[in-house]
């Protein structure tokens, strides 16, 4: 599992339903992963976990990295 950003997780943020593979994303703010199954299947995961602030994360590292992924709050694979 990756992060889709640089050193932070990436955030999307949309005022519009958007519809990826048939499936509805409803407005709002969401973070993006990537699954990477291996160099040819990768994965897009839109997830409602919020980006956290850094004054809320005692490790700056824990913003680098995916293993805050929280497969329960997948809104769309």
């Amino acid at each position: 599992m990756w992060r889709a950003g640089a050193n932070v997780l990436t955030r999307l943020r949309t005022e519009i339903a958007l519809v990826f593979g048939g499936k509805t994303v409803p407005p709002g703010e969401y973070c993006l992963f990537v699954d990477l199954k291996d160099s040819q299947t990768w994965t897009l995961i839109v997830s409602s976990m919020t980006t956290p602030a850094p004054v809320e994360v005692a490790e700056r590292a824990a913003l680098w990295n995916a293993f805050v992924y929280q497969p329960e709050k997948d809104v769309v694979r």
